[in-house]
């Protein structure tokens, strides 16, 4: 009677242990609080038990306080392959709500575990974006259509001021910043990313430190993957390098409460002084974003207003190949910010036309003329 007495106390304490202690961290338990279409002001991830989605984006409803054109959210961590996806579960492992006018969002998120890295990684981001996405092939971004101060160069900015003031309250690992992808006028995807980041519990940065950059009013620790590229390329993200900036005063507030005001142009100054990005780079947006490794939390817009003054437009050119021993040939370059790029662009291309006709044909390309575009 006794052997049978413990019997049934080990299952019960064994059976009370499993459905507790081993519960996710973080894991989303009621579920009507994230689905999709509950109402007109929020837009949710989860259509149900089995079903929820891993991305999605909208336009934004804005207000007087609010400039974003759109908001996504993605749980990019799935697709990169960061250790989630290989327990996500629908309907239990996220859960995310955004305001339709842009003014915030809550979520809750377990953790992913990286056996290969050894530790927990970012797979989550929330993000309100001004003008487009540096992939030029980003479905959201005909949202930033009427945004007609984005894209725009380097080179063209002469004033660029961002005001950001927001209510932030977290349980778990995250980061608030202001982020930008860059990339090459002539190219479709980044090749440079940039993170302004504040508040956060996620202190992680590449191992390469850089000279502080200095702000009228803020100072960041600077470091770069640069060179390291390589090291992502199983993820797929080893086509652009990193610049994780951490601002040094900002500190975890208990009321949640924060105020951005950051003059945006001197951390392009300080990049081009770097030789980190060129005045003919490309800036297609602004994207301020908060990064979840896991937790739970929740955030209020209270103001996201931008001011952006456009210098002198810099000129593109188009150079034009013809070739001496085919007088009906012609064939002009891509657009270019410098005369020699364009040159050796369609140089390039028009001894690769003639390949097959040989050496002498080939070096009988010639630049017939340069236009201004």
């Amino acid at each position: 009677m006794k052997k049978l007495s413990l019997y049934i106390f080990l299952v019960l304490t064994f059976s009370l242990f499993t459905s507790h202690s081993f519960a996710e961290k973080y894991a989303v338990e009621n579920i009507d609080k994230f689905k999709m279409n509950k109402d007109n002001e929020l837009d949710c991830n989860i259509v149900n038990e089995n079903d929820s989605r891993i991305k999605y984006f909208g336009e934004v409803n804005k207000g007087d306080n609010i400039d974003t054109d759109w908001y996504l959210f993605d749980a990019w961590g799935i697709k990169h392959k960061r250790g989630i996806e290989k327990k996500y579960k629908h309907g239990k492992s996220l859960g995310v709500c955004i305001k339709k006018d842009g003014t915030g969002f809550y979520y809750t998120a377990v953790k992913s575990f990286s056996a290969k890295a050894g530790k927990k990684q970012s797979w989550v981001n929330i993000t309100s974006l001004i003008g487009k996405r540096a992939w030029t092939g980003s479905s959201g971004n005909h949202y930033g259509e009427s945004n007609k101060d984005f894209p725009i160069s380097i080179g063209e900015i002469k004033k660029f001021q961002l005001a950001y003031d927001y209510n932030f309250k977290s349980k778990g690992k995250y980061n608030n910043n202001i982020t930008f992808w860059l990339r090459h006028h002539h190219e479709e995807r980044p090749f440079i990313e940039i993170m302004l980041k504040f508040d956060a519990t996620a202190k992680k940065h590449h191992k390469k430190k850089l000279k502080n950059l200095k702000t009228n009013n803020y100072e960041f620790n600077v470091y770069s993957s640069k060179g390291k590229e390589f090291e992502r390329k199983k993820e797929g993200l080893n086509y652009f390098f990193s610049i994780d900036a951490f601002e040094k005063k900002t500190k975890i507030s208990k009321d949640g409460n924060y105020s951005v005001d950051i003059n945006l142009k001197q951390v392009f100054d300080y990049l081009l002084e770097r030789k980190l990005v060129k005045n003919t780079d490309i800036v297609p947006g602004i994207e301020v974003t908060t990064e979840i490794w896991d937790g739970i939390g929740e955030m209020k817009i209270k103001k996201l207003k931008y001011e952006i003054e456009k210098g002198e437009k810099l000129i593109k050119y188009v150079a034009t190949a013809k070739n001496k021993k085919d007088n009906l040939f012609q064939m002009k370059s891509r657009k270019y910010y410098s005369i020699s790029e364009a040159e050796e662009n369609v140089l390039k291309r028009c001894k690769l036309f003639f390949e097959p006709y040989g050496k002498n044909t080939q070096e009988a390309c010639y630049i017939y003329s340069i236009d201004k575009e």
